[in-house]
């Protein structure tokens, strides 16, 4: 939680975004997603991951409730805790661009649950065990 509440404040200083405040839930969202990134659609472009799912929606409704009665966001950004069991290989493919977001099903769920329930706008990033970084990660070259 530290580090995402760091990024907030880095882009509130640096970039100079207006940020009302944050909540976190009352309980866990209980997120899962394809761990395997083998579950794909096949009808899809990209073969998106056909499923995900949030166990206790109602905690992300409530805290969404609360910024736009109470902070009057005008949007909503979520960042929310994902399970450790997406195997790492799956996300250092989607990572190099060789595969399909083992995430994207739960996120979508996250997301589309805010706006069609509220109607703002909102993002989700995903806080998800760090990967080591390698050298394809970091190759900006000044």
């Amino acid at each position: 939680r530290f580090r995402q509440l760091q990024a907030a404040d880095a882009a509130r200083a640096v970039l100079g975004i207006d940020i009302a405040g944050y909540v976190v839930t009352d309980s866990p969202l209980h997120v899962e997603a394809d761990p395997s990134g083998d579950v794909l659609d096949p009808s899809t472009p990209l073969g998106v991951p056909k499923w995900g799912a949030i166990g206790n929606p109602g905690a992300l409704l409530r805290a969404s409730e609360y910024l736009i009665k109470q902070a009057r966001v005008q949007a909503i950004a979520v960042v929310s805790r994902f399970p450790d069991d997406i195997e790492s290989e799956t996300l250092e493919t989607y990572h190099r661009g060789r595969g399909a977001n083992p995430l994207m099903g739960a996120e979508t769920l996250i997301t589309n649950l805010v706006v069609k329930t509220f109607r703002v706008p909102c993002a989700h990033a995903p806080a998800i065990q760090a990967s080591p970084m390698d050298a394809y990660t970091n190759r900006r070259r000044r």
